[in-house]
């Protein structure tokens, strides 16, 4: 397997008065990146072993500047390399100052991996995975086990699977925030899933745990990205499903608790709750209608617009979206969706208002 990705971007912001804190800035930035991957699959019974290599490049060119209209007293310390003062002034020198944020960087990182998998005669599933990967700026091995259990009618999911990923290149290079010290994020998870099905109707049960560690964060006193100690996250899901003749009916609600351990600080824009209600019907098979219903809790947010960094909680909302779709022939479909159907007022980030009811239209050609 190849794969190539390449992505150009021209960014510009005039920044937040009074431009002490979000200056006029602008970038443009080219990422591209090439993988190619080789897996071996051996099947040996009741065993199924994968055992594959892959190669990554990435590079990234940025070009751009922080433009001050004027150089703060209470930045000064900062660009000479000093202590800040004991107090803010908010005085400024009339003299413009303009700062390169240039950065040009290559990564290149190799990969190995195994997975087996063994299925019994009585159902039980047992699965393992390893990986390693090295490179410029990776030398990190994570593994991944799960067990399924067959009970009667329901059955028993437990897992443990690790991860990490690379800090960003502009977390890297920005030549005004970036830090080349930024350690890999690296997260551990435990889940347990219980599954039930009796007839037409389904049940799903699950919990997790799951932890990070150096987690890369924007610090705005130090004004650098740096890596956080350790973040948590627990939570759970549950949801039912039932079927009866050409009508389909889902339901689900989730909870997700996020911890910064050892710090007072909130991660903006995650809802504790959410709830999602599905209906859909089949009234011919030609002709489908799908119905979605969202609540979404309320969360905490954090905005910049009057210049300085202000908290804010936004309030919770919800959101129905129907649509249509009439099957023509094997190859063609015709869709038709209302977004929004009530037409709620609800705000995604602070000052930035979501979409009103809206109509989409659609048609699909499958070959």
């Amino acid at each position: 397997q190849y794969s190539e990705f390449d992505r150009f971007l021209d960014y510009y912001s005039p920044g937040i008065a009074p431009y002490n804190n979000v200056p006029e800035n602008f970038y443009t930035a080219d990422y591209s990146r090439q993988q190619w991957r080789l897996v071996s699959e051996q099947r040996l019974g009741s065993i199924n072993l994968n055992v594959g290599i892959d190669r990554r490049w990435e590079s990234g060119v940025s070009e751009g500047q922080v433009v001050f209209t004027s150089i703060p007293v209470d930045a000064l310390g900062f660009l000479l390399g000093l202590p800040s003062p004991p107090v803010e002034t908010g005085l400024g020198l009339p003299v413009e100052l303009a700062l390169d944020t240039d950065y040009s960087l290559r990564r290149t990182t190799q990969g190995r991996f195994a997975e087996l998998n063994w299925q019994s005669d009585g159902d039980w599933v047992l699965s393992a995975g390893i990986r390693r990967d090295t490179g410029d700026e990776a030398h990190e091995t994570v593994r991944r086990y799960r067990v399924s259990v067959p009970a009667g009618l329901t059955r028993i999911n437990f897992s443990y699977s690790e991860g990490f990923k690379l800090p960003s290149f502009f977390a890297l290079g920005h030549g005004l925030v970036g830090n080349p010290e930024l350690k890999p994020e690296q997260v551990k998870s435990y889940d347990i899933e219980w599954l039930a099905q009796w007839y037409a109707v389904g049940l799903e049960l699950s919990v997790f745990h799951t932890q990070y560690h150096d987690l890369i964060d924007f610090d705005a006193e130090a004004f650098t990205n740096v890596n956080r100690n350790r973040v948590t996250s627990r939570g759970g899901e549950i949801s039912l499903n039932y079927r009866w003749h050409r009508w389909q009916l889902r339901g689900s609600w989730s909870h997700v608790a996020i911890d910064v351990e050892r710090s007072d600080r909130r991660l903006a824009n995650r809802p504790e709750n959410t709830a999602v209600l599905e209906l859909n019907w089949q009234p011919a098979d030609y002709l489908s209608w799908h119905n979605r219903v969202r609540w979404v809790d309320e969360q905490f947010a954090t905005s910049l617009y009057t210049g300085e960094s202000r908290e804010y909680v936004l309030d919770d909302y919800t959101l129905w979206d129907s649509a249509l779709r009439w099957q023509l022939n094997n190859m063609l479909a015709i869709t038709a969706g209302l977004e929004n159907v009530a037409n709620t007022r609800y705000q995604e980030a602070v000052g930035f208002p979501g979409h009103s009811r809206l109509l989409r239209v659609g048609l699909l050609f499958t070959l």
